[in-house]
């Protein structure tokens, strides 16, 4: 529908405004943002402060800058069937999950929290077994398997101001509740390069999980296969980890990326 009638100014402003974000700006000040959109600062106030409050952008207290916030990447899921990322990685989930009848899970990384944007559980548990997680479904950072190896391929500088005050929720015995032991994993992640899990956010659970890697050798997301303590020490762990190692470096390959 191109008829202007029925186009409403505020809202075209808005989504001009976020379309100013992209892989190459992904934060601005509002001078930047003025001198981009070429409106001047007092006239999109209002409506940064409105995407702001309604959590479409985060405001960077440190930086002063905006980036685009949780509820885009929310509403990326909606659309995430067309996604290079689910697309490439469905038919290798697929295969994997089948194979060794653990649960997968891949999810990205938006400030302190994990979005879960694939999940796929063995046709054998399809109707029985209930998880926390859910594709386009939040998970915390600190306990997660996926959001500790995305923690560990980030900037180290970042990571200590995206966890600066953060909340360690305890879930269980084996969860995380300081930054000092949050950095021992991510440095033991980083040396071995992969994460496990064992019963930090869900009891009973455990789970190892490989980054996946861009075109730009960006660590994008994280992979990881999910299932019961004791199914997963009856697999053993070199065959997960070889497993899991092969399937992420093979979409990641699919993604663009050459070692």
């Amino acid at each position: 529908m191109s008829d202007n009638r029925y186009t409403i100014a505020s809202v075209q402003r808005s989504l001009k405004l976020l379309k100013l974000f992209n892989s190459e700006r992904d934060a601005l000040t509002l001078s930047e943002i003025s001198r981009l959109s070429g409106v001047n600062k007092s006239s999109i106030l209002r409506v940064i402060a409105t995407l702001t409050q309604e959590h479409f952008l985060k405001y960077d207290e440190l930086t002063k800058k905006y980036r685009p916030g949780i509820e885009l990447f929310r509403l990326g899921t909606v659309v995430a069937e067309t996604m290079d990322l689910r697309t490439i990685a469905r038919p290798y989930i697929e295969k994997v999950c089948e194979e060794t009848g653990l649960i997968v899970h891949i999810g990205v990384l938006e400030e302190t929290h994990v979005i879960i944007v694939e999940k796929l559980l063995p046709k054998q548990y399809r109707d029985s077994v209930s998880m926390v997680s859910k594709v386009g479904g939040v998970v915390p950072v600190h306990c997660t398997g996926v959001g500790k190896v995305l923690l560990a391929f980030q900037d180290e500088d970042e990571v200590k101001h995206l966890m600066d005050g953060y909340e360690y929720k305890k879930f269980g015995e084996n969860t995380i509740t300081n930054f000092s032991d949050l950095r021992t994993a991510l440095d033991a992640i980083r040396t071995q390069g992969y994460g496990v899990n064992d019963g930090e956010h869900e009891p009973y659970i455990k789970c190892y999980t490989f980054p996946i890697y861009d075109y730009e050798n960006r660590v994008v997301a994280a992979m990881s296969l999910t299932g019961l303590k004791e199914k997963m020490d009856n697999h053993g762990s070199e065959y997960i980890i070889e497993t899991l190692k092969k399937v992420t470096l093979d979409i990641s390959w699919d993604l663009g990326y050459r070692p």
